[in-house]
């Protein structure tokens, strides 16, 4: 019975912070990200790229309203991203979120946020399944991994022209998912895919696993996953002499993984979902007031940018209509679902019925001289 009434009281509490009027003062947008551990480079990226379009706003003449950024440290493990959410679910003054980073995160933490009708935009999750379970207050700025797998399939086969491969994943929502995306689109355009299998993050050997590749003899190992465990893969590639190209995903296009692979960098062909910024208009701008505030740009932050922009676009135009003191959390929501044409850092945004967003590629890169070089 106690249990029950605990259950009820929660429910309640979260439907009255739901709906709740606000008292004066900051709005506070959550972020959740890796801010401690090995994926932290891409999190403080993501949180300095919501403070730098905060800050943007408040120094903004006229506003009622001023945003507050708070980031919150989910280290990219399940049970840690649970928590952080259930705060900012109960945290009245917190009207949306930016996150979580990788999708085994977002996931859970996303029913938690349904249920407090909070807005979450995520930069990088890319699990289907994110957004295919009705959850009305869930969005994202990136594609999908059946984009990001689909393409880089069909440009392994077609494009490369190779026909033996080998597929690697690190048995997250991310790794796992897209991975399983690439393995359909290799079949699905005539390509052999020789072996797939799921290796842990943190490990700090995979020679066991990469010598049953070796044994394969594939042209491409394609690897799903993130950049420390792909640095890790890359040098021990290079060690057991293993000439197959290395291939894979958004995981991987940060500086750290050059960083960390070194020369067993060289070669490796990254998908992402964006062209160098430098080609996109209105991202230069972006990515020298990012250099000069915080040092250098990296993965998602662009993403986490356009996120921030359109939630507070939403925020804004919420108070401007239920006035500043009356902002409701629902209102937030249904200003974020009707985003057309936004135009972002990443270029035009718009979201679908689901909360993904609508026409996104693949663009292609490889490792030359220690830098990412676009090759299509």
């Amino acid at each position: 019975m106690k249990k029950y009434c605990s259950l009820l009281l929660f429910s309640l509490f979260s439907v009255l912070i739901a709906g709740c009027a606000r008292h004066s003062g900051s709005i506070k947008i959550g972020v959740a990200v890796p801010l401690t551990g090995p994926q932290s480079a891409i999190g403080r990226d993501v949180a300095n790229a919501v403070k730098l379009a905060a800050d943007e706003f408040n120094s903004k003449d006229g506003s009622e309203i001023k945003i507050e950024v708070t980031a919150y440290d989910d280290q990219s493990q399940v049970k840690e991203a649970a928590n952080v959410a259930n705060k900012l679910a109960s945290d009245p003054e917190c009207f949306a979120v930016i996150g979580h980073m990788v999708s085994g995160c977002s996931l859970p933490a996303s029913e938690i946020y349904a249920r407090a009708a909070l807005a979450m935009v995520t930069p990088s999750s890319t699990n289907p399944q994110l957004t295919l379970r009705g959850l009305k207050n869930i969005f994202r700025t990136c594609p999908v991994d059946d984009v990001l797998g689909a393409g880089a399939g069909e440009f392994a086969v077609r494009k490369l022209h190779k026909k033996t491969f080998a597929v690697l994943h690190d048995k997250t929502a991310y790794g796992q998912g897209v991975a399983e995306e690439f393995r359909k689109s290799v079949l699905a355009n005539g390509g052999k895919v020789l072996s797939f299998e799921g290796v842990s993050q943190g490990e700090l050997d995979y020679s066991a696993v990469l010598t049953k590749v070796k044994d394969l003899n594939p042209e491409v190992l394609y690897f799903g996953g993130m950049y420390p465990e792909g640095a890790l893969i890359a040098k021990q590639m290079n060690s057991l002499n293993l000439k197959s190209v290395l291939f894979s995903a958004d995981g991987l296009y940060v500086p750290e993984y050059i960083r960390l692979a070194e020369k067993a960098a060289e070669g490796t062909v990254i998908t992402f979902v964006a062209p160098p910024y430098d080609q996109v208009a209105g991202a230069k701008d972006f990515v020298d007031k990012y250099n000069k505030k915080y040092g250098e740009v990296k993965i998602y932050a662009p993403y986490a940018y356009d996120a921030a922009n359109i939630i507070i676009n939403a925020i804004a135009a919420a108070a401007k209509s239920e006035g500043a003191g009356k902002l409701s959390r629902a209102k937030v929501i249904e200003n974020i679902s009707k985003t057309k044409e936004y135009r972002g850092v990443t270029g035009v945004i718009s979201f679908d019925s689901k909360g993904d967003v609508i026409g996104k590629q693949v663009y292609f890169y490889r490792v030359e001289n220690g830098k990412f070089v676009w090759i299509r």
